[in-house]
């Protein structure tokens, strides 16, 4: 995907269609998305900025099910810190704001993200479901490379569309 776009120049500023890239919404309608959508960020940061806060105070004492609940708290928190903001500024720009390039990182990171959150999720029900179930628990370590694990596959699964293989593209 990405030796296409540089083979027809899309990743070059200006060389995209601007109609592709402009907001199909009203320009009232475009600044309502970009409200509610920065009012949801805003008590998403606060939330989990709370939530890593207290974390960080009682790391000591975390056991390993809640180092589950941090992870998907750091998930939450960064993907707010690093993509919405574009979404936002779009919204209120009425216009895709930097085009393809920008277009493909804000997707690949919230596929990163989105996929985390969920393996994470996933992880926290199997690991209750084991305790439930089997009286086994998983702690300290186990439970690190869980977190390590959702990371790793989540950024491998993503990665996929930057190769080519189930490569999207604008409708």
């Amino acid at each position: 995907m990405l030796s296409n776009l540089l083979r027809n120049g899309e990743l070059r500023a200006g060389n995209s269609s601007a109609d592709s890239f402009t907001s199909k919404l009203a320009p009232a309608l475009d600044i309502a998305v970009g409200l509610i959508i920065m009012s949801i960020v805003i008590l998403s940061v606060l939330g989990n900025g709370v939530v890593l806060v207290i974390s960080y105070r009682r790391r000591k004492k975390i056991a390993g099910s809640e180092l589950l609940c941090v992870n998907l708290a750091v998930v939450d928190f960064l993907c707010c810190i690093c993509f919405y903001p574009l979404s936002i500024l779009s919204s209120f720009s009425h216009v895709w704001l930097g085009r393809h390039i920008t277009c493909v990182y804000y997707g690949l990171g919230c596929y990163i993200f989105g996929l985390c959150g969920m393996f994470t999720i996933a992880a926290i029900s199997v690991i209750r479901y084991i305790k439930t179930c089997y009286a086994i628990w998983l702690e300290g370590v186990n439970i690190r490379l869980v977190c390590v694990a959702t990371w790793l596959i989540a950024a491998v699964w993503s990665s996929f569309p930057l190769f080519g293989w189930g490569e999207c593209f604008s409708a």
